[in-house]
Protein backbone atom coordinates (compact mmCIF):
# COMPACT_ATOMS: atom_id res chain seq x y z
CA UNK A 1 0.00 0.00 0.00
CA UNK A 2 1.33 3.23 -0.78
CA UNK A 3 0.35 6.37 1.37
CA UNK A 4 0.02 9.64 0.23
CA UNK A 5 0.16 13.05 1.95
CA UNK A 6 -1.12 16.17 0.83
CA UNK A 7 0.62 19.28 -0.41
CA UNK A 8 -0.36 21.72 2.06
CA UNK A 9 1.75 24.92 3.13
CA UNK A 10 0.37 25.97 6.29
CA UNK A 11 3.79 28.40 6.67
CA UNK A 12 5.95 30.86 5.62
CA UNK A 13 7.91 28.09 4.46
CA UNK A 14 8.03 24.73 2.63
CA UNK A 15 9.90 21.88 3.83
CA UNK A 16 9.17 18.83 1.56
CA UNK A 17 10.42 15.01 2.02
CA UNK A 18 10.83 13.33 -0.94
CA UNK A 19 11.66 9.99 0.63
CA UNK A 20 10.64 7.39 -2.50
CA UNK A 21 13.83 5.59 -4.35
CA UNK A 22 13.04 6.43 -7.78
CA UNK A 23 11.55 9.36 -9.22
CA UNK A 24 9.69 9.44 -12.95
CA UNK A 25 10.81 12.48 -15.10
CA UNK A 26 7.09 13.65 -14.35
CA UNK A 27 6.88 12.82 -10.54
CA UNK A 28 10.06 15.11 -10.34
CA UNK A 29 8.37 17.93 -13.34
CA UNK A 30 5.00 17.54 -10.77
CA UNK A 31 7.25 18.21 -7.77
CA UNK A 32 8.93 21.23 -9.47
CA UNK A 33 6.21 22.67 -10.43
CA UNK A 34 4.22 23.29 -6.90
CA UNK A 35 7.52 24.18 -5.34
CA UNK A 36 8.38 26.91 -7.76
CA UNK A 37 4.42 28.00 -7.37
CA UNK A 38 5.23 28.07 -3.40
CA UNK A 39 8.57 29.87 -4.03
CA UNK A 40 6.86 32.74 -6.29
CA UNK A 41 4.37 32.94 -3.48
CA UNK A 42 7.36 34.35 -1.43
CA UNK A 43 7.72 30.82 0.73
CA UNK A 44 11.52 29.41 1.00
CA UNK A 45 11.41 26.15 -0.14
CA UNK A 46 13.66 23.53 1.41
CA UNK A 47 13.50 19.29 0.10
CA UNK A 48 15.35 16.24 1.65
CA UNK A 49 16.43 13.45 -0.88
CA UNK A 50 16.10 10.29 0.22
CA UNK A 51 19.75 9.24 0.97
CA UNK A 52 20.43 6.47 -1.39
CA UNK A 53 23.69 4.05 -2.03
CA UNK A 54 23.63 4.23 -5.75
CA UNK A 55 23.71 7.91 -5.68
CA UNK A 56 21.00 8.37 -7.70
CA UNK A 57 19.69 11.34 -5.13
CA UNK A 58 22.32 14.25 -6.29
CA UNK A 59 20.54 13.52 -10.24
CA UNK A 60 17.22 13.66 -8.96
CA UNK A 61 18.00 17.27 -7.04
CA UNK A 62 19.34 18.28 -10.73
CA UNK A 63 16.16 17.81 -12.23
CA UNK A 64 14.18 18.88 -9.55
CA UNK A 65 16.06 22.21 -9.22
CA UNK A 66 15.15 22.80 -13.28
CA UNK A 67 12.12 21.16 -14.14
CA UNK A 68 13.51 18.58 -16.12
Amino acid sequence: MRLSTPRVATGRFVYARLRRDKYSDQALADWHAWLSGQASEGRDVFVYLKHDEDGASPEYALRLLTGA
